[in-house]
């Protein structure tokens, strides 16, 4: 029971820290979901599901973020095209989302051991301009 009392703290702190990371993970694969489908739209100069810009959705941006984000990201992220290139020039797609750790920084007697208590996501997605583009450069959280 001692034995077990001692190692007990250690092995959960160790488990959430674990989750922790494979939440950070997961988040930033949907992020790199969220940047390609969107680089993809936009170097088609069409909405992620494929209808017109104006007609179907207002912005690539804003269909990102209210129809794909999911989960946490979904009210925190933000998506940015970072400018409207001619045909055949890349156009980039970003997005970003501020993932809080769970707080293990706290040391002994609650002097800080050094260790960020945030971290920025971010995913970032190049691809050529196809289509003569009917979107707007910005960002949309």
């Amino acid at each position: 029971m001692v034995e077990f009392a001692l190692v007990a703290p250690l092995l959960f702190g160790l488990l959430i820290a674990i989750l922790d990371f494979g939440q950070a993970l997961n988040y930033y694969n949907q992020q790199t979901q969220l940047v390609g489908l969107g680089a993809r739209a936009a170097a088609v100069s069409r909405c992620p599901d494929g209808t017109a810009i104006g007609t179907g959705c207002t912005s690539i941006q804003k269909q990102l973020v209210d129809t794909y984000a999911t989960g946490a990201i979904k009210n925190h992220t933000t998506i940015c095209i970072s400018s409207v290139p001619a045909i055949g020039q890349p156009v980039t797609v970003t997005a970003s989302y501020q993932f809080n750790w769970i707080p293990f920084n706290v040391g002994i007697a609650g002097t800080h051991i050094g260790i960020p208590s945030t971290i920025l996501i971010t995913a970032k997605q190049s691809v050529r301009q196809e289509a003569p583009p009917t979107y707007t450069a910005g960002c949309q959280s």
